[in-house]
């Protein structure tokens, strides 16, 4: 199942949008927590018009749930180290359809 969840997460990933002009340059290794349904992954974006701040990228953590014991999709989050959410899943997505 964890090849299958992972899968599915890179998919939520692939639809979920960071925010204007935000582009995903870097993607850790996924993290499967089991209990909390969850798989995540930190990666890096680029910041669109911002060179100065942290050299124009952000460390983000991705969070992919998941309905108990499924590879379906329940929800998807980007959040920084501060636990202040980015983005949002890309409108025309519907879960367990990505």
């Amino acid at each position: 199942m964890q090849e299958v969840r992972e899968q599915a997460a890179r998919d939520a990933m692939d639809n979920y949008e960071f925010g204007d002009g935000m582009q995903v340059l870097e993607v850790g290794v996924w993290e499967h927590r089991p209990i909390a349904n969850e798989v995540a992954c930190g990666i890096t974006v680029a910041l669109p018009d911002s060179p100065s701040q942290n050299g124009g990228r952000l460390q983000l953590q991705f969070t992919v749930c998941f309905a108990p014991g499924t590879d379906q999709v329940s929800d998807a989050f980007a959040t920084d180290a501060r636990g202040q959410q980015w983005g949002r899943v890309f409108p025309r997505t519907q879960f367990g359809v990505l």
